[in-house]
């Protein structure tokens, strides 16, 4: 045995009765608030959910802390917990029953479970108010709860907790104070918080009136939801900037119909992994050709064959101003000919291109000399058309010393080459 203390009388009490569980159910609502806490614990712990259901009904205290009873998750106990807060919500009119304001997944109960234990569970009642802003919303329910997505099993914990939250959004308040993340799951990341998350952040968009500047930057969660996102919006945008995102064929079908997106004058996509599809983004240059004053499409690797499908559209972009397809994989054929359409926009003052593939060996090295045997060939077919103001071509980032090779009129070579 140790030094473990043998059981007292209240805990072999509360034992035997849970044996029962019939039993135990019916003496709930004559039971001593004092023991209910101590009941609870043992009740959860033995994942007895018939009577933790029943037990959510008659709670006396406002605050139910469960966290720390939590070891590891368990599905089935948290159903059995979210069940009896849904029988709570049909009796509210009753004032006999529990009277449950705070449930709280992640909360502490204060030392063991003798004498009073009713102060010790409402000694914990402000705990959540402090650390979770009020939603606005008064007399309902307020789940405060830290959510770990690790592996399946919280996953499907968290899951579960978040869509049940979702539907009784106006009667339930979620509050997540913390989130642990491993970096394995984010597949399991994706499939939570889009319904948690991505419903909140649109919700708000109706109400960002003068919204003309919209900046997106490595948000996992945007995949398939552009239509959504661009939809919500009052005003037609100016500038469209997505960067270290992914997106779908659906997302780029909807560019070129989005009437919000009629008048855009910056479109900027950066570190983005483009389908090969690009008859969309064509289309959508073809329709905002007389706006459109910069266009930057870097590190989108994006090679011949889709570039090839934007040069119709580009070439008639008459008023802008700066470009940068920085970062994609072009040959020189196909190099040359962007070059020729691009000589002929004349408000061009800032342009930056990728070195051709043509400039690389096998393994990725740059060919300094044919670098800088084509540079001034490049430069030299834009002044057949007009002088040009700042123009930048530059290799891959070297994957020896981490820098580029660029030339703007003259070169300047990575680390390994000089």
């Amino acid at each position: 045995m140790g030094d473990r203390a043998p059981p007292t009388l209240q805990q072999l009490a509360i034992q035997g009765l849970l044996r029962e569980e019939a039993l135990a159910i019916s003496a709930l609502e004559v039971m001593p608030p004092m023991l209910l806490p101590a009941m609870f614990e043992v009740a959860f712990k033995n994942r007895q959910t018939n009577v933790l259901r029943a037990m959510v009904l008659i709670w006396p205290f406002p605050y139910l802390p469960v966290g720390a009873l939590i070891k590891t998750p368990h599905l089935e106990s948290l159903k059995a917990l979210l069940g009896g807060l849904d029988a709570f919500f049909k009796q509210m009119d009753c004032p006999r029953k529990g009277k449950v304001r705070v449930l709280d997944p992640m909360g502490i109960w204060a030392g063991t479970y003798e004498g009073d234990c009713s102060q010790q569970v409402v000694r914990h009642e402000q705990q959540p108010m402090e650390t979770c802003h009020d939603s606005g919303m008064k007399n309902n329910l307020k789940v405060v709860t830290d959510l770990q997505l690790v592996d399946n099993d919280t996953k499907q914990y968290a899951t579960h907790l978040v869509r049940w939250a979702e539907k009784k959004k106006d009667s339930i308040h979620l509050c997540c104070l913390k989130l642990q993340i491993w970096e394995p799951c984010i597949s399991n990341v994706i499939e939570v918080l889009k319904s948690e998350w991505i419903s909140t952040l649109l919700s708000q968009f109706p109400k960002f009136h003068c919204l003309q500047h919209l900046y997106i930057d490595d948000i996992y969660l945007l995949v398939g939801c552009m239509r959504e996102w661009l939809r919500s919006l009052k005003k037609p945008l100016e500038t469209l900037s997505i960067k270290y995102c992914h997106l779908s064929q659906a997302d780029l079908d909807h560019l070129p119909q989005c009437l919000n997106l009629s008048e855009l004058r910056h479109l900027h996509l950066s570190s983005l992994l483009l389908a090969e599809c690009l008859g969309p983004l064509g289309l959508l240059l073809e329709r905002v050709k007389a706006t459109l004053q910069s266009l930057e499409l870097e590190k989108c690797w994006l090679e011949d064959s889709g570039f090839r499908v934007l040069l119709p559209a580009l070439s008639q972009c008459s008023q802008l101003t700066k470009v940068n397809f920085i970062d994609n994989n072009l040959s020189l054929p196909l190099l040359m000919q962007l070059l020729h359409n691009i000589a002929k926009l004349s408000k061009l003052t800032q342009e930056l291109y990728p070195a051709p593939l043509e400039c690389y060996d096998p393994s990725g090295l740059v060919l300094v000399h044919q670098f800088d045997q084509l540079c001034p060939e490049f430069v030299a077919i834009i002044r057949t058309e007009r002088k040009p103001k700042k123009v930048t071509f530059a290799t891959r980032q070297c994957h020896k010393c981490f820098s580029c090779s660029i030339y703007e009129l003259e070169s300047r070579h990575c680390l390994c080459s000089q």
